[in-house]
């Protein structure tokens, strides 16, 4: 029996009863499709499921088969061929519809963890890297110093010597700090 037909008949009901559990039927414009998905997520074989109005009584009842639940009705004596065809239609669009949204939420968890791996290794990669390169400015940090201790305790002479060496580095360095950057030309005058 097709669950969402079975709803629509006339009275329409305000409340369900699924097994135990009363469900307010809410005034969406979706609402039957709501209702059928709450019914078949919820119910178990064998649950009563009842339609009831806004005192509480029992408009009709059945009991949910959860394997014959998608099922479309039977065909009335008055059905043309067109209307059947329609329902089976609503019935394939239906079910492609669930077994895409099954689909596209495996695809989206699968690629939000792909993602996750990706960040993660990306971090690790970073941290990695900038140890490493803070361990090579250490150690030519320390290999700078221990050639000038080498060659002061060598020399006996220590300022003048570490000068000799540490000079050609820093005195450009020094010397582009100093100077004051040149101004652009504006062309009125060819540049030097």
């Amino acid at each position: 029996m097709n669950i969402r037909t079975w709803l629509r008949k006339s009275p329409n009901p305000v409340k369900l009863l699924i097994g135990k559990t009363i469900v307010q039927v809410p005034d969406s414009r979706t609402k039957w499709a709501e209702i059928e998905q709450t019914i078949v997520s919820t119910a178990e074989d064998g649950d009563r499921i009842a339609c009831l109005d806004a005192a509480g009584a029992v408009l009709r009842s059945m009991t949910y088969d959860c394997e014959n639940a998608d099922e479309t009705p039977a065909a009335k004596p008055g059905d043309s061929e067109l209307v059947l065809l329609a329902r089976e239609l609503n019935v394939a669009a239906d079910n492609g519809a669930r077994r895409h949204e099954a689909a596209y939420a495996m695809a989206f968890d699968r690629i939000t963890g792909l993602c996750q791996t990706i960040s993660d290794r990306l971090s690790a990669m970073e941290t990695m890297w900038s140890k490493a390169m803070l361990a090579q400015a250490r150690a030519q940090a320390d290999a700078i110093v221990a050639a000038a201790r080498a060659t002061e305790a060598q020399n006996g002479s220590g300022e003048s010597d570490m000068m000799k060496m540490l000079g050609p580095m820093i005195g450009p360095m020094m010397a582009g700090m100093a100077s004051p950057p040149a101004a652009p030309p504006n062309g009125s005058k060819k540049a030097e």
